[in-house]
């Protein structure tokens, strides 16, 4: 009973460091490049969703009311242009990726 625990809770943890690892932004990129290079519309264009959500997910942060030292307009049109991305021509295919304000 005890080792099929472990076992269970084994199984659980690399579950979870998988899905961690498909949420990391490089691993998310990569993934749109290769179905960008494959051709894969759907998977690129799935991809570069997951990979926007990121990055807005990542600059959240950035526009608390407290925190010192931010240019707000920057970030605020960093993020509205990560909203459009699935708007630009091309898409999924090709993407012009916003840069990430100083």
């Amino acid at each position: 009973m005890e080792s099929e625990k472990k076992t269970l809770e084994d199984a659980r943890n690399a579950n979870f460091l998988l899905y961690l690892r498909s949420r990391q932004p490089d691993n998310i990129y990569k993934r749109w490049v290769d179905a960008v290079s494959a051709g894969n519309t759907d998977d690129a264009a799935d991809a570069a969703r997951d990979y926007r959500n990121v990055m807005l997910e990542q600059s959240d942060n950035m526009l608390v009311p407290d925190r010192p030292n931010v240019n707000v307009p920057a970030w605020e049109t960093y993020r509205q242009a990560l909203r459009d991305v699935p708007e630009q021509e091309g898409f999924p295919l090709s993407i012009v990726w916003p840069e990430k304000p100083l």
